[in-house]
């Protein structure tokens, strides 16, 4: 596991993340409760927002998520949202405004291009979505207090994404 970590394949180390937590998990996904009263469905319908390199693997892990639906791919470039929307066989869009709009969608994982996060985090939250964010939220420090103070009232479901938290070589650093 920590040689595919090492390695600095993302996706190698995804598969051996979760092929550790398989193998350690005392629990299937059934077990977890889902009562949870913001939705009214069993299964969460999540927007992926963007179609780069972490919305390739954001959108699998959904998808194989079997209490997940991804529910639409959303990037500016459309022969990437097609190919990642056709691959999961999903609705795919160039506008984020999209999934925005639709009350279908519970939430949406942000990983589009650094310099757009926080306004489609603030998008996401005005539209009542829960909310993954991949880091880093900004690359400037008072555009970021400026977006967690104005949504922090609003938004008790937004988390930030760091996927390489136990990739030896940034516990190093």
């Amino acid at each position: 596991g920590l040689e595919a970590a090492a390695s600095g394949d993302p996706i190698a180390a995804m598969e051996a993340f979760r092929a550790a937590v398989s193998e350690s998990s005392s629990h299937s996904h059934a077990a977890i409760p889902r009562d949870l009263p913001w939705r009214d469905h069993t299964m969460i319908r999540i927007a992926m927002l963007g179609a780069g390199r972490v919305g390739q693997v954001h959108a699998r892990s959904i998808a194989e998520n079997p209490q997940a639906e991804l529910a639409l791919v959303v990037d500016p470039i459309e022969a990437a949202a097609s190919a990642l929307g056709d691959l999961h066989g999903v609705p795919w869009t160039p506008d984020p405004e999209d999934a925005f709009s639709d009350a279908s969608i519970d939430a949406v994982v942000i990983g589009t291009p650094t310099h757009t996060h926080i306004e489609m985090l603030k998008r996401a939250v005005d539209s009542d979505k829960k909310v993954l964010l991949e880091k880093p939220s900004d690359l400037d420090l008072d555009r970021i207090d400026v977006a967690w103070a104005a949504i922090e009232q609003t938004a008790p479901f937004v988390m930030l994404g760091f996927c390489r938290r136990y990739d030896p070589s940034f516990r190093e650093v």
